[in-house]
């Protein structure tokens, strides 16, 4: 695979997230459960009461609902800023959170990098990508071999592809509804790959 192939499906894929950020965002759901939901507030569902703390707040309160054990609130995206969010049962305060509204019409959830709606699109274009380089590598890895066997470089690239395969199974298995990797959040997914970042540049270290 090529350089420029790479370099090509890595700005697609950019674009890709940047959409469905862009589509996705602007509104947001947090559903409150156990332990904060108990067998006695499920028998008075009436006396939860949602408040957006502040005078001038940056999200909307669209709806709110209890279905099946749980406190559903939907917000929609106002204007940029943030807005404190608490949560009340039988006027007593149960539950306090923060949303931030972007300036391109995104919510997250209290981090200005926190989870938002359709957020998983990122770690799985991450996996592609770098499916794509382990392909790429791969492939280098048996023409290397028609050449020579004995090489230094063979050894590298062979640990790469190792490592590569090992870390996109951990990666996709952990995106599963399974593992419940659609609540976790977007900074930690940035976190967890800014030591691998020089694994998207692989392409320009070789010719593929």
């Amino acid at each position: 695979m090529k350089k420029k192939y790479l370099l090509t499906l890595g700005g697609l894929l950019f674009l890709l997230c940047a959409a469905v950020l862009l589509l996705c965002g602007r509104n947001y759901t947090v559903r409150l459960g156990q332990p904060y939901v108990t067998d006695e507030a499920c028998r008075h569902p009436e006396l939860f009461r949602v408040e957006l703390r502040g005078t001038d707040s940056a999200v909307a309160l669209t709806d709110t609902k209890f279905a099946n054990d749980g406190l559903t609130m939907s917000f929609r995206w106002l204007k940029q800023g943030k807005s404190g969010v608490e949560v009340l049962y039988a006027e007593e305060p149960l539950l306090y959170f923060r949303l931030y509204a972007h300036p391109f019409g995104i919510i997250t959830y209290e981090n200005y990098f926190g989870d938002c709606t359709g957020d998983i699109v990122i770690p799985v274009a991450l996996i592609l990508y770098l499916a794509a380089i382990l392909l790429a590598l791969v492939r280098r890895y048996r023409a290397n071999l028609r050449r020579s066997i004995y090489q230094y470089r063979n050894v590298m690239v062979l640990g790469l592809i190792i490592f590569l395969s090992f870390f996109c199974s951990i990666r996709s298995v952990s995106c599963s509804p399974i593992r419940g990797c659609f609540t976790r959040s977007t900074l930690s997914w940035g976190r967890s790959t800014l030591s691998l970042c020089w694994c998207c540049r692989l392409p320009l270290c070789f010719r593929c």
